[in-house]
This record gives structure tokens, sequence and C-alpha cells, in this order.
């Protein structure tokens, strides 16, 4: 009896074949078509060889059959490639479900052949996933809490994101900016089946933690059964470096993460170069981009982001977090996927979590200590900052420690008394003694230098931060090994002085230790020292600063009260870019008051609204900011919201960046701003623009209504306000159409109840461009399906509106109106006033919905008919995404 290993080895070898026929025919070289379809050369070699056991993507072998189909020479008569696709279509489907059964054990396979495959492959995934649930569970932190940590489980609160708008060329917006939708929970967004999304939040805010519960959950979910489509791994960014392919960075991190987690067996790439199982993908949760230093480095994770997206056709998808990063670098895995903002604890929230802590840690009474932290955070003024979760993680520890003492009031206060008591509790007792023993056979002189280096462990402590922060790669003992006090005694082997250096580095209790890597607790610990060594003593803090605001142009406007623009400012700003201010911030807390306070004016003076921004993100994440300097901040952001001379678009971000420092004057100046017509742009203007095929963006210095955005950021606030403004200026042909849709999309976002009805009103407004109507009809149709139904087939029966569009129309319609689609394809297909190509079109998607009337309308087509650029215009075309009922055309 063939054995199914034979069948599938006799089937492959079969298809490969006619694939290379296939490409010969049509005269293609393997390396032109894997450019084509996007696969390497080997890979083209391997699959015409029949040499192949891994699943073939049927997009990708449905391009290839297509590109050398169309390439072939062809007989007179016009299209008779559709009739070779469906040929082609029905071999894939044949070979295909021989592989899943072979894959899935439905056959006899004899031992040791194809079955051990699938059986192996399950027995890793198993252990992965039983492995990967136990370090899920673990809190991100480790040193977080003296002593075990709480399962992540027991203190987690469920968080919400907003979805951000992309597309501004300069630096990162500061929270709250650029949203354009609703609060949804986190976990949501993680699982609605993009390829990618980007988390993006502020130092703390619970990144890590999101991803570490969405581990948890997604793998719980696969225990009760395959309900799940993807299989979740995690990959900080930082092991994404050096140019390692995907599988290899997920295969090497994996291994040395969960193997103390009772991982079995080592994963070699392979497996995840491999679906976990039939039909799953990977859930790719890639976390910290930010923490990659170099700016071109990150662009080569985001770049290889996009090319497994592209080549690997569904095998694997990417969630990214990241601290904000500015929309040219995140544009390079796609200008449209979607970007969410992580939102902060609630203020309901705080008390909580922190009840959940304290339970955790087995304190008494922990509801009553929660009320307590509550007041005294609200005392101090910092009940605001305690809503990132990692401070709140921290400030409850110190008032746990001791909760008769006040709390610290700044960012940079907190930690430092956090790290004194992590290190308090760290060396108990007797830290001489403990750590100099192993040096005693070496020596008095040995055992001296010991304690001298424990002595000093906290400045090298700062000074490790300093170097990583400032770029340096090497390992905490190379970098520590070059410090002039870490020299090492002649008399100790270099093993047994590296031993004696990682056991201090172990005990100071802010660096956790694995697999012989040294981390700082989380990427603020590691700001905080560094800027605490580039303001240890009156020097260093000088050349700190003076670095970034004692340049003589600077000082000269400061001299001379100017407040004009120089490179030298551009210089200033775009390096504190880099800095982050979440670093800056840990610079101005450790530094005096009075240093701090001429920085912060300088920032205004010099730098305007562009400084009066980093003031406000300075507020935001905690750093101490005097009153009168967030009163200047604000007069000067008023100031430039108000010059009818500046850009539409300078003028609302400095609307929207005063909000954050008084929010009743800059929601008020929003509203202005949203109802100014001065502030809109021609249409005329850029309907030449377009017609000339430029990009507005290359063209004009702001190509967005700023108005649109003012009232979208008003509305986000909560200002009833901006709803109303959205409405109006949807409504209103004043605007270029782009931007009407786009208040009506950004009014649906924000789940106003009047969007239904202007929606149906746009798409028939005759003022409105083509596809901007088709875009309101599609979105009318996910608040209301029959009424959007009906103005879809409305548009697409419609002999006024333009051929390509009414085809747009129908492909839209197709994924809502399963039931009646073919009927109105075969009205499109034999409506002689659309252009023949486009007949072609609809006759087209008529045969892949195995319609026999798509034959005859082939042959009432002209001879030599081909589809020409609507070759590449429609993506494959998507049906029934549910089934309705027929609806009758709306004419508007």
């Amino acid at each position: 009896m063939t054995n199914a290993s034979d069948s599938w080895t006799q089937a492959a070898a079969k298809f490969g074949d006619h694939l290379r026929q296939l490409r010969k025919r049509a005269g293609l070289m393997q390396e032109a078509l894997g450019q084509k379809v996007g696969l390497s050369k080997s890979r083209i070699s391997e699959i015409e060889g029949g040499k192949f056991r891994t699943p073939l993507d049927r997009d990708v072998v449905t391009a290839w059959a297509k590109e050398c189909i169309q390439r072939a020479p062809k007989a007179p008569g016009g299209p008779s490639w559709l009739l070779a696709m469906d040929w082609w279509t029905a071999e894939l489907e044949r070979l295909m479900r021989l592989h899943d059964q072979l894959r899935d054990g439905q056959h006899d396979v004899s031992a040791g052949q194809a079955a051990s495959v699938p059986q192996r492959a399950a027995g890793l995934l198993a252990s992965y996933l039983k492995a990967a649930r136990r370090e899920a569970e673990k809190h991100p932190y480790l040193g977080i809490r003296c002593g075990d940590a709480p399962p992540l489980f027991e203190i987690y609160r469920p968080q919400f994101v907003r979805l951000r708008a992309s597309g501004s060329p300069g630096p990162a917006p500061q929270r709250g900016d650029n949203h354009v939708g609703p609060l949804v929970p986190a976990d949501e967004v993680l699982t609605n089946g993009s390829p990618i999304c980007t988390v993006l939040g502020a130092p703390g805010v619970g990144k890590s933690s999101l991803l570490r519960r969405q581990m948890d959950t997604v793998i719980s979910r696969l225990d009760d059964g395959p309900k799940e489509v993807e299989v979740p791994v995690l990959l900080p960014a930082v092991e994404w470096t050096g140019g390692l392919r995907l599988a290899d960075a997920l295969a090497r991190y994996t291994n040395r993460e969960l193997t103390p987690y009772g991982l079995s067996q080592d994963l070699d790439a392979g497996f995840f170069a491999d679906r976990p199982r039939p039909g799953a993908a990977w859930l790719v949760l890639i976390d910290g981009l930010d923490e990659v230093v170099d700016a071109e480095q990150r662009q080569r994770i985001l770049g290889a982001v996009a090319t497994a997206l592209a080549d690997a056709h569904g095998l694997y998808r990417f969630v990214v977090t990241s601290r904000p990063l500015p929309d040219c670098e995140l544009n390079r895995v796609g200008r449209l996927a979607p970007r969410y903002e992580l939102e902060p604890f609630t203020p309901q929230d705080l008390p909580v979590f922190a009840e959940s802590w304290f339970a955790a840690q087995q304190l008494a009474a922990p509801a009553n200590l929660a009320q307590l932290f509550i007041s005294a955070l609200q005392r101090i003024g910092v009940a605001d900052l305690a809503r990132t979760p990692l401070m709140a993680t921290m400030l409850c520890q110190l008032f746990a420690d001791n909760p008769d003492e006040p709390l610290p009031a700044s960012r940079g206060a907190i930690y430092g008394r956090f790290a004194d008591l992590l290190q308090m509790r760290q060396y108990q007792p007797a830290p001489e003694k403990q750590a100099v023993r192993a040096l005693d056979r070496y020596g008095k002189a040995a055992c001296e230098r010991g304690r001298d280096i424990i002595g000093a462990l906290p400045r090298l402590v700062r000074y490790l931060a300093h170097q990583w922060h400032s770029g340096n790669r090497n390992s905490a003992l190379r970098i520590l090994a070059n410090h002039p006090d870490v020299q090492r005694p002649e008399a100790v082997p270099q093993l047994e002085w590296e031993g004696f250096l990682t056991s201090c580095l172990r005990g100071s209790g802010i660096l956790t230790s694995h697999a012989g890597n040294f981390a700082f607790l989380h990427q603020t610990f590691l700001e905080h020292f560094a800027a605490c060594h580039a303001t240890q003593d009156g020097e260093a803090q000088a050349h700190t600063f003076s670095r970034l605001f004692n340049d003589p142009e600077i000082t000269q406007l400061l001299s001379t009260g100017s407040t004009s623009r120089s490179d030298v400012w551009d210089r200033t700003y775009w390096e504190l870019m880099r800095l982050g201010v979440s670093y800056f911030g840990f610079l101005l807390d450790a530094a005096p008051d009075e240093d701090a306070i001429r920085v912060l004016s300088s920032l205004i003076t010099v730098g305007g609204p562009d400084g009066c921004e980093i003031i406000a993100g300075l507020a935001q994440v905690g750093t101490r900011v005097p009153v009168p300097i967030i009163d200047a901040a604000a007069a000067t952001l008023v100031d430039s919201a108000c010059d009818t001379t500046s850009i539409s678009g300078a003028r609302v971000h400095a609307a929207r960046t005063l909000c954050e420092l008084d929010a009743a004057r800059g929601t008020d100046l929003l509203a202005s701003l949203a109802q100014e017509a001065r502030l809109g742009i021609d249409p005329a203007e850029i309907d030449d623009i377009l017609d000339e095929g430029e990009d507005l963006g290359s063209v004009l210095v702001d190509p967005n209504d700023a108005r649109v955005t003012a009232a979208e950021y008003l509305a986000e606030l909560g200002d009833a306000r901006g709803a109303d403004c959205l409405h109006s200026l949807a409504g209103d042909n004043a605007l270029h159409s782009m931007f009407r849709i786009e208040a009506a999309q950004r009014l649906k976002g924000l789940g106003d109840a009047r969007t239904a009805d202007l929606l149906h009103s746009l798409v028939w407004d005759p003022t409105l461009d083509a596809p901007d109507r088709i875009t309101a009809a599609a979105s009318l149709e996910a608040l209301d399906s029959q009424r959007g139904i009906g103005v879809l087939r409305g548009l697409a029966w419609d002999n006024r509106f333009p051929p390509f569009n009414r085809l747009v129309a129908a492909w839209y319609l197709a994924q809502f109106d399963e039931g009646t689609i073919a009927d109105l394809l075969d009205d499109l297909a034999g409506d002689t006033s659309l252009p023949p190509d486009h007949r072609l079109q609809t006759t087209r998607w008529l045969s892949e919905l195995g319609d026999g009337r798509a034959a005859h309308h082939l042959d009432d087509l002209p001879p030599g008919t081909h589809l020409g650029s609507l070759e590449s215009d429609f993506p494959k075309l998507r049906v029934g995404r549910r089934s309705v009922g027929r609806v009758e055309a709306d004419d508007g």
C-alpha cells in the first residue's frame, strides 16, 4: 500500500514540475519571477523540484500562476487566461488538501517519516506554550518587589488605548495628541487581526505588562481548544539586532528565557519559520522598540517587520510597543498601520491597584491602607503622576515601607528613594563579609580593593547607566573593567575577578541578571541613574547643560531678548528629542532649583512654542516645573495660537499643547480655531496639486485642514463643542471633499449619533469627489448595514457615476452582501455603458464566484480585451463577510 508520504512526494513533484513548465513558457528566470511574487530564487527552485514539506501559500502560488499565464504567448480571441486560472486554483486546492491531511495525521504514515514531523512539532509547541505561560505570569520587573514578586494576574489592571492618527513628519506628539477614536480595551486591539499594530505609551505606562498579560490570556485560550488562529511569542526589540533573521532571533531569545521555566528542548529557527499549527500564525510581540538607541537600527527592525509581512504571507502578525517615536520612523511599516496610545490608570483604577498590591504583599487591611495611600498622594499633589503603573508600583512600596513618612513629591525624588529602598533590602546583613569572602585567599590588598568597589557601587551603577544611555553596547562587566576604580588586583585571576564583580552587580538591587546578561529593572531606572551621573557634581552638571543651552548663539539670543528661531535652537530641540523627555526630566530633577529654572526659562525664551511643548511633556511625566514657568509657557502658547501670520497647523498645535497646562484657555482656543475660516486650504489649490500628480505633503507646508484637527482635539478632551464643529465642517462644501469625509470619520470615531444620517447625505452630495462618496457609503455600512448596502448598490448601478468608481462600489459591496452580489456583477458585466476592460473585470469576479454566466459575458467582449491597469488596481475580491437579505438600491 502506498503510504501518505509517498503520495505527498509524488503530488508535490508533479505540481512543482507544472509550475516550472509554466515559468519557462512565460520566458521568466527564477530570480525575475521571485521578485514578482516575493520568493527567493532558492525557494522557487525548491518548489519546482517538489522538495517542500511546508505549506505553499495559496496567494503566492496564485500570483506565480497569474504572472506566468499573463506573460505566456496567448491564443487570439481574448481573455482565455481566466479559465487557466480556474484550473490552477483547483490544482492548488487539491495539493493543499493532500498536504493538510498529511500534516493532520489523517493518513497512515510510516514511523519516522512524515507523521514524525507534525508529532514532534506538536510536542515542541506544547512545551513552548507551557513554559511561555509560566514566564508570562511573572511581574515584568522582578526587582520591583523584595522577595518573590506576585504573579502578574494578581495585580494587573486592564487598561485602554486610543487610536492615534499618523502622518506627522515631526517629533512624536505628547500624550493626547493626534487621537482619532474613543477609548477601547487594550486587549481588543491586540487581537483584531491587523497584520501589524503599534502600541505607544509614556515611560512606565504598562506596555510590557500588557504584552505579558496578552501572552497569558491567548495561551490559556489555546488550552481550551483550537479556537485561536495565532500563537503568541515575545521578543524584546533589543534582541533583534545585528542583522538576525526573525526566526533566529525568536529561537535564541526564547531558548534563553524559557529554559528556566521548563522548556524541555531547544527550539531551532525552523520552529518559528513554520506555522505553529495548521492554519495558525505567530503573534510576534516586539517590546520596547525605543530601547534600541540607534535610530537606523530601529529602522532596520521595522524594515524587517515589513519584509516579514510581505514575504511570509500570513505566517506572522506583529504588535510593536514603544515610547512615542516620530511618525516618520513608524511609517516604515506603512502609514496606514494602526497606532494606538496606551492610557494610564483611570483615577478609579488607582485605589483598586493599590489594594491588590498591598494584598499581594500580605499586608493587614489592604483596603484601608489603599485609602490612606490615595490620601497621601493627594496631599502632595502626585495623584495624577501615580496613575502611571510603574510609578504606582514604586509609590505603593515606599508607602508600605513607612506609611508615616511623607512620599516624595517629584519623579526624580521618587526614583531616588525607591532605589535606596531596593539597595537597603538587598544588602542586609553584613555586605562586606558576603561580597569579599571569595577574595580572602588572594591577600589583604585584594580584599581592600573589593571593599572599595562595594563602597563605590552606587557610583559605578550610575556610570554604567550613563555609558549604556550614551550608546555603549558592551556588557556591564566589560564597561566596568575599563573604569579606573575597578582595576583587577594582580593576584586575582581574571575569572575570579569577574565573578566578584558579577556578585556585586547582582547585589546592587538595581540590576537584574539572566544568562549572564545584566539590565536595569526598567528603562526609566537606566535614565534616572544616567542623569544622576551627568549631574553628580557641579562640574558634570555644568558640562551637561552647557552642551544643550550654553551655545554662544543661544547666550546672545537670551541677552538681547530676541525670540527668533535659529539653527542652533533647532539642533538643541532635536537633541532634546533624541535624549527624550524622560531623561531630560531626570536631569532637571537632579539639578539645583536655580539651574532648573534657568534651563526651563531658556526653553520658553528661545524655543517658543516648541520649548513650551517640551515643558508640557516634562510636567506630564512628573518633573517638578515651578508655577511661574507653567504660567510663562501658557502665555507663550496663547500668543502662538492667536498669531494669524503663523501656519494654521502650528496655531492649532499650540492650542492643543496649552490644554496640557491650562485646560480652560486651551479648549476655548481650540473651539475658536475650529470655526476660523482662514485656517482652511483652498479646495481649488488642492485639486490643482492632485491633478499634477503631486503629494500634498510635498507641496504644502501643512497638508491638513487645521479646523478639522482643532475640532477633533476638542472632542477628545470631552468638550461637546468638538463634535458639533466636526458635524458642521463635514457638511460645509467650502471645505475640500477629503477634509469633509475626514471630519465625518472623526465624528464616527467619537460614536456620535448623528453620524449615520450625515454619511448618508454625503453619499449623495454631488459636490463630493466620487472616491469620498464611496468611503462615506462603506463607513455608513458599518453603522447601518441596510442603508450602507443600499447606497453602495445605488452607486454601482448609477451610470452617471464614473465607471471605475462603480466597480469600486461593487468591490466593497461584495464584502457586505453575499446574497446578491452575483446578480449585480452579472448586470455590470452586461452593461454596455461600461468600457470593455471594466466589463472584463466584473466578469472575472463573476467567474471567481463560480457563476456560469461569466462564460456568456466573455463571449460578448471585443477580441483582445484585457484588464490593463485594472489588474493592479483591485485587491482580491472578498466575498461574504456576512450574509444579509436583499436590499433595494438607495437612489438618494
